[in-house]
């Protein structure tokens, strides 16, 4: 609880760094079954970053508690009921990808936003987290 509380008054502190409406759409975008479209999601991250400075604290605050309050199974795609195990493959590879992404851009992981969704992530999928990085090959056999 203590951590949990950290990452919030970090989140809240640091609020108006964060467009909400770009990593809500790469969640949507990956409840898709396109494989392209989820790689232009990330793409789309990729290219709109420098633009967290713009977001507006309100949406930022709406999507993490939104995204913290809903049960995972409907976190994808909205009122859409999905198996426990397909929802935990998901979450898996996000979470594998969003490493990725990480290390590759040499991300600041002390940024309030991106710590607590890695952190989030973690705990969602301790039980089925990779013991390797998955690439788009693997993304496509597991979730296709």
């Amino acid at each position: 609880m203590r951590d949990s509380s950290i990452n919030q008054a970090m989140l809240e502190a640091h609020v108006n760094q964060i467009d909400a409406e770009i990593l809500t759409a790469i969640l949507s975008r990956y409840a898709e079954t396109s494989k392209e479209s989820y790689i232009k999601a990330w793409s789309d991250w990729i290219r709109y970053a420098p633009e967290w400075r713009n977001a507006k604290a309100m949406q930022a605050n709406q999507y993490i508690d939104d995204y913290k309050n809903k049960p995972i199974e409907k976190n994808f795609r909205a009122g859409e009921q999905r198996s426990k195990n397909t929802v935990k493959k998901r979450v898996m590879i996000l979470y594998s990808l969003y490493e990725q992404l990480i290390d590759n851009l040499n991300l600041d992981i002390q940024n309030p936003f991106i710590a607590l969704f890695c952190d989030y992530k973690r705990m969602q999928v301790r039980q089925v987290r990779p013991t390797k990085m998955l690439n788009y090959d693997d993304v496509q056999r597991l979730v296709y």
